[in-house]
């Protein structure tokens, strides 16, 4: 085996290599991106119902403030 031929060798298995790692690269960004995001989306959900939670609660305490203050 000559040197060029031993040289065209080891660049196939390193540009084989750097695809490989590449695509998995690729793969694992497009997993973990949904997962984050359906995370992100669910934390937002909770927040907003729990905001609205206590807007409420605290119009209704105003409420029943002002109800006792006119009585």
């Amino acid at each position: 085996m000559d040197s060029k031929q031993l040289f065209r060798e080891n660049v196939t298995q390193v540009m084989v290599i750097f695809l490989v790692f590449t695509l998995m690269v690729v793969a694992s960004n497009s997993f973990t991106s949904s997962i984050v995001e359906r995370q992100i989306a669910q934390g937002a959900e909770e927040m907003v119902l729990t905001t609205e939670a206590k807007v409420q609660a605290w119009l209704q305490e105003a409420h029943v403030s002002l109800v006792q203050e006119l009585r």
